[in-house]
């Protein structure tokens, strides 16, 4: 019938565009209105208008107009884009720092103690060269082994009538310890490991009674293989990489394994130096300075 009536419920489809995003590197994050999307490359459709689009790490967040019916592309990996720059220092590392690094070093040292043949005599000093080389596993520390060589005179540096020759050759593990920072910082260090002692004595008056050694000058030297412990504090300067530091260096090492090895066994009277230090603890202490180079 004509006076019939029909109604028909029409939806229109929304005007869509299509959007394709390709980073410049394979692992950058395409985000679309503050949404992760994928790694790299991404492309889809959205209603026509505009859009927030950002390369995390490449690009900041800039808007784009979608346009129905077509296909919009932002290509990163030729070198010209629509979208902004990234703000200032945003491509600058946030999270911890971490990279190899390689130091040399040296130090002067102050025994505490002398050989008990030289208890009464003033104290001495010396020091010690070494290298170093670690992994900074971040921000805040770093683990590092080192080498080093050490020497001390004594006593009054081995200028005196009767002297002595102690060297130490010191190998161990340590942990460094910083504090944040791009240009100057604190660090700390705390290590240990083994040092092989080896001293030589002159000039001990063969004559006494009982002598001190056989045979006179150089006539016994005391050899051995202890623990050390180590502590440092200071503060260090990173140029760029480049390191430059000083501070404080505390060492103790055992003596239990350096004994005397006089020319004759046999004579009893060689026993008055068998143990110079009494098996006891010798403490070293002094500043230390150091440059190197970092790659975090």
């Amino acid at each position: 019938m004509s006076n019939d009536r029909t109604s028909i419920a029409l939806s229109l489809a929304p005007a869509r565009g299509t959007l394709r995003v390709i980073a410049a590197k394979p692992d950058t994050v395409i985000e679309i209105d503050g949404k992760a999307q994928a790694p790299g490359a991404w492309q889809g459709e959205l209603p026509a208008g505009t859009v927030m689009v950002r390369a995390v790490g490449e690009t900041g967040a800039g808007s784009i107009e979608i346009v129905a019916g077509q296909t919009t592309t932002i290509d990163l990996s030729k070198g010209s884009t629509s979208l902004p720059p990234l703000p200032p220092d945003a491509d600058k590392p946030t999270g911890p720092k971490r990279g190899l690094y390689g130091q040399l070093n040296g130090s002067v040292l102050i025994p505490f103690r002398h050989p008990k043949v030289f208890a009464d005599e003033s104290l001495s000093s010396g020091g010690y060269v070494g290298l170093r080389a670690g992994y900074r596993v971040h921000t805040y520390a770093a683990f590092e082994g080192l080498v080093e060589y050490g020497n001390v005179e004594g006593p009054a540096n081995g200028a005196g009538d009767k002297t002595y020759s102690l060297s130490a050759i010191r190998v161990g593990p340590a942990l460094r310890l910083m504090s944040p920072g791009d240009l100057v910082h604190f660090v700390g260090t705390i290590g240990g490991g083994i040092a092989v002692h080896l001293m030589s004595y002159e000039d001990l008056t063969p004559d006494a009674e009982p002598p001190l050694c056989v045979g006179g000058r150089i006539a016994c030297d005391s050899n051995g293989l202890d623990f050390y412990v180590m502590t440092e504090a200071g503060v260090e300067i990173d140029f760029g990489g480049v390191l430059i530091g000083g501070g404080l260096a505390f060492y103790m090492s055992g003596t239990k394994g350096m004994e005397d090895n006089p020319l004759d066994r046999e004579n009893e009277k060689t026993t008055e130096v068998a143990k110079p230090y009494d098996n006891g603890l010798l403490m070293q202490l002094g500043p230390r300075v150091y440059v190197g180079y970092a790659f975090w």
